[in-house]
């Protein structure tokens, strides 16, 4: 990286540190007008940004140009996603054994930035055994792909999601073989977790039994199911002051999901985008009556 390119990026960030920093103190600013002064410093620091960033894309056209063809890299060749078949996803299994070979199994699937481990502490709220001394085992996955401190189920954002496609075959892959192990099997995922469940609740129906989804919306178009395909029920836990996935975007998913056959339960709440603790109760409840029930016909 040349020594411009440096100043750029260096200028760029600085900006936007400076911007972040402006919108988190303006509340506390002295003045007579802080909030026009502080829209005047954004919309200063974007004017910035945006020359920035033009000044870096022609210095990445001249020295483009300015290469020798075979040394121009590969970059619009997009990065192979990671192979079904080839990679298996990290399980955090509660018990270790999964318990009895006949136990249904809740598999979690946790948000952005989170991990399996931190995630599956959720099993000892939701698998204990009830009066019929059934307990519900858990599985934790841990998402593919590396994000902030954790790990994500797909990249990008929810507009553009890339490479969600492998994230969904290699949960599908999981769900199946504990189907072929003859279990029940349940989903429960928060954020991008229940962003994927959206998908999977459509195109594993065989495999899935029941669904939880909290805090998340439909991602992109949500596929057709096929026809006859016995859908599982989805119990969709929803925040109404959620400021990450607003409960607009929560209701539509809703709505998409039961125009696509699927049956929904909710449980709205007044928090943000979290599970409030007073929800687990009546989770655990809708799990096991999912769950320890007599087999649906198929």
């Amino acid at each position: 990286m040349g020594q411009k390119s440096k100043l750029v990026q260096v200028t760029t960030w600085t900006l936007v540190a400076a911007m972040a920093l402006t919108g988190l103190y303006v509340g506390f600013a002295a003045g007579p007008d802080p909030r026009a002064k502080a829209a005047a410093e954004a919309a200063a620091a974007k004017a910035a940004i945006e020359v920035a960033r033009a000044q870096a894309a022609a210095e990445a056209a001249r020295r483009a140009a300015e290469a020798p063809a075979a040394a121009q890299p590969a970059e619009a060749a997009p990065i192979p996603a990671p192979s079904a078949e080839a990679v298996r996803l990290d399980r955090v299994d509660v018990p270790a054994d999964l318990g009895p070979a006949d136990a249904p199994v809740v598999v979690g699937l946790h948000g952005r930035g989170d991990t399996a481990a931190a995630f599956s502490g959720l099993a000892a709220r939701l698998g204990p055994a009830g009066e019929d001394g059934v307990a519900l085992a858990w599985r934790g996955l841990a998402a593919p792909y590396a994000w902030g401190p954790g790990k994500a189920w797909f990249l990008g954002n929810r507009q553009r999601p890339e490479r969600m496609d492998a994230a969904l075959a290699l949960v599908a892959g999981e769900l199946r073989a504990l189907r072929e192990q003859g279990r029940k099997v349940a989903l429960f995922g928060f954020s991008q977790g229940c962003m994927m469940i959206a998908h999977l609740v459509l195109t594993q129906p065989d495999a899935v039994d029941a669904a939880i989804c909290v805090g998340g919306s439909a991602i992109g178009e949500l596929p057709t199911p096929a026809s006859g395909a016995r859908l599982p029920p989805v119990l969709v836990v929803a925040g109404t002051a959620d400021p990450v996935v607003p409960i607009a975007e929560q209701r539509a998913m809703i709505t998409a999901l039961e125009a696509r056959g699927i049956v929904t339960e909710r449980i709205e709440h007044p928090g943000a985008h979290t599970i409030p603790a007073e929800t687990l109760g009546p989770m655990r409840k809708w799990l096991r009556d999912k769950l320890t029930g007599p087999a649906p016909a198929r």
